[in-house]
């Protein structure tokens, strides 16, 4: 059977401009659904966070695996990016960092 592998790298990296509008205070990236990570991704997240950081605002990436956490450590990552082990656990970073992200 014939395949064909397709990075998702370049939408990952088109997902995050499109959110990433001027004036946004936080971007925040999860990757709980992933099973694998692959050099393009990692700069695709490097890149990311760099632009935040140049703009001021503030990133985070949310993974819950091993696989994925030891990654981002072993590229270094793991120390330029805020990473955290669940979603709410990264809003609640968030909201102390920036302020309430979500308004009720």
């Amino acid at each position: 059977m014939a395949g064909w592998i397709c990075s998702p790298a370049p939408l990952l990296e088109r997902a995050l401009d499109a959110a990433a509008p001027a004036g946004a205070v936080a971007s925040i990236v999860d990757l709980t659904q992933v099973d694998f990570l692959a050099v393009a991704g990692l700069r695709v997240l490097h890149r990311a966070a760099a632009r935040a950081a140049l703009h001021e605002r503030w990133f985070a990436v949310v993974a819950d695996t091993y696989a994925l956490t030891r990654v981002l450590d072993l590229v270094d990552l793991g120390h330029e990016i805020a990473l955290y082990g669940s979603l709410s656990e990264a809003f609640r970073a968030a909201d102390r960092s920036t302020g309430p992200l979500v308004r009720r």
